[in-house]
């Protein structure tokens, strides 16, 4: 039976990627968990993240053309306008929560 060959899509494993001599030795777990962060901000980017276009396209862009014109007339104005719709706001909070799980990791080694 010929073995067949997976591709991994994901980021490198943690401990794979270079890292200056300072750095503390990590343990198992304090491993995994900077590897399932790497994963989850990869299908928070990858996955979910897409879906900000198909809001925007849907719902935001029709929203702001009825209310103030054509398009938003810089990026500032285009992300207050994407601020209010439900599918930005989840993938918004998990991107904040993954950055914040990683410093405290970092913190915590």
């Amino acid at each position: 039976m010929a073995k067949t060959e997976v591709k991994f899509d994901g980021p490198p494993p943690w401990h794979k990627v270079g890292r200056h001599d300072v750095f503390p030795e990590a343990k198992h777990d304090e491993i995994a968990r900077f590897n399932f962060l790497a994963n989850l901000n990869k299908h928070l980017a990858s996955v979910i993240g897409p879906g900000n276009q198909l809001a925007y396209e849907t719902r935001v862009k029709p929203k702001f053309r009825a209310e103030h014109g054509p398009h938003p007339q810089s990026r500032h104005e285009g992300r207050k306008a994407m601020s209010r719709d439900p599918h930005y706001q989840i993938w918004s909070a998990l991107r904040r929560n993954t950055m914040e799980m990683r410093q405290q990791a970092g913190r915590s080694m």
